[in-house]
């Protein structure tokens, strides 16, 4: 996973495929993770990505600090809007 993602758009759109066509959450959730440590954790993308690799897997708090994250980094709506759908799932 290292070695593909380095390759910056190729990596995202395999981790799109991963999450929306595979539905296999943890290999995106590996994914993700190394591109987020190779951008030095400052590309709020991949930090997002890691937020709904996290809510898909169940782990809701996870998910919230990785949104929470990425908003620090760019506020976008669409991860607001993850934001708010984790805080529905907490109640």
């Amino acid at each position: 996973m290292k070695k593909m993602a380095k390759k910056g758009a190729i990596a995202r759109a395999i981790c799109n495929y991963l999450l929306y066509v595979e539905n296999n959450p943890k290999k995106a959730l590996e994914l993700a993770s190394e591109a987020t440590i190779i951008f030095n954790y400052k590309d709020w993308w991949w930090k997002e990505r890691l937020g709904k690799c996290y809510y898909m897997l169940g782990l809701h708090r996870e998910a919230e600090k990785q949104f929470i994250s990425s908003i620090k980094n760019e506020d976008i709506i669409k991860t607001n809007l993850e934001l708010a759908r984790v805080y529905v799932r907490l109640d």
